[in-house]
């Protein structure tokens, strides 16, 4: 398997709206938790086959993933062009995330965001938000995953961006948000910009 070198940004978040009165905030929890600390980075444990899903997560300090591992499901059937979640994937979210806490006090929940490339049905194939090279066709973006690239060279995709970060936020299941593919280029960093804007400064 070819390496990739993965750069992130994580913005923990302070979320008002949490999911029982005695979870402490994502920074108490950091501060309080002992090491080793293991995380888990999209893909689970798989030397526990026989062990239950939600066990096998919470041994986990910190997790990224995509909402829809956390139960979250976007109001659109192509997710880039959701804006908010549905309340009953929201209610379910937050009912993994209590019973996660009840196991592992100490856990991170990360949303990933996607901003740098996406799986095919992620938008329409005419939409604007692919990057498109000279010949107008969609810039491969992660050959081993069959992923494509995304325009965040513009200014409305990245405030759209933005706008998924805040609604993985303030649902109240995520504790903040990963960018993936990383670097301090100009583009952006006007998207963290806008997405540390959208989510409020209470950041870890």
């Amino acid at each position: 398997m070819r390496s990739i070198r993965i750069s992130l940004v994580l913005l923990g978040i302070a979320c008002g709206a949490a999911t029982n009165a005695a979870e402490q905030d994502p920074t108490e929890r950091i501060q309080s938790k002992t090491f080793p600390s293991v995380f888990q980075a999209w893909n689970p444990a798989d030397n526990l086959p026989d062990e239950p899903k939600e066990i096998t997560v919470a041994r986990h300090d910190l997790i990224w993933h995509s909402p829809r591992f956390f139960g979250l499901e976007w109001n659109n059937r192509f997710h880039g062009l959701g804006d908010a979640f549905s309340q009953q994937s929201i209610q379910r979210a937050l009912d993994f995330r209590a019973r996660l806490w009840k196991l592992n006090p100490n856990i991170i929940l990360i949303a990933e965001i996607r901003y740098r490339d996406a799986y095919p049905r992620y938008l329409p194939e005419s939409h604007e938000w692919w990057l498109r090279n000279e010949r107008e066709h969609i810039t491969p973006g992660w050959e081993e995953g069959k992923y494509l690239c995304l325009d965040f060279h513009n200014p409305k995709f990245r405030s759209h961006v933005a706008e998924q970060a805040k609604a993985a936020v303030t649902s109240g299941v995520m504790d903040g948000v990963m960018l993936d593919w990383w670097s301090d280029d100009p583009d952006r960093l006007a998207l963290i910009k806008e997405v540390r804007e959208a989510v409020g400064e209470k950041a870890i």
